[in-house]
C-alpha cells in the first residue's frame, strides 16, 4: 500500500490502549509516549506488516501443507494447515494469490 516505515497511522492507538500496569519496563505515561512517538528511529513499537501472500509463503517455506485460508474483517487471516514430515508432498499452489482472490 505504500507505507513507509514513518507512518504513525497506529500510533494514537498504542498510546490509547497499551497497558503500562503490565509493562513495567515501560516507565511511566509520559516515557511511553515520549517512546512511542519516536518510534521510526527507537522501534519500539510492534506491528504488523504482512498480508494474505506472505503468510502463505512463509508457512509453505517451513513445510507446512495448508488446507485452508480465510480472511475476516478488519484484518484477521486465518490459516488451517498441517505439519508435513516429506516437504516433496507439500502442493500450496492453490493458496497463492495468483490463483486464488483474498478480500478482506
Amino acid at each position: 500500500a505504500g507505507t513507509t516505515e514513518d507512518d504513525q497511522t497506529h500510533i494514537s492507538e498504542v498510546l490509547k490502549l497499551h497497558d503500562l500496569g503490565r509493562d513495567l519496563l515501560a516507565g511511566s505515561y509520559e516515557e511511553f509516549s515520549r517512546r512511542t512517538l519516536n518510534n521510526f528511529e527507537i522501534r519500539a513499537v510492534h506491528q504488523h506488516v504482512f498480508d494474505v501472500d506472505l503468510v502463505v509463503k512463509m508457512l509453505d517455506h517451513v513445510g507446512m501443507q495448508i488446507c485452508n485460508v480465510e480472511v475476516f474483517r478488519p484484518d484477521n487471516i486465518i490459516v488451517l494447515c498441517n505439519k508435513v514430515v516429506d516437504r516433496k508432498s507439500i502442493d500450496n499452489t492453490a493458496f497463492y494469490s495468483d490463483r486464488k482472490t483474498y478480500k478482506f
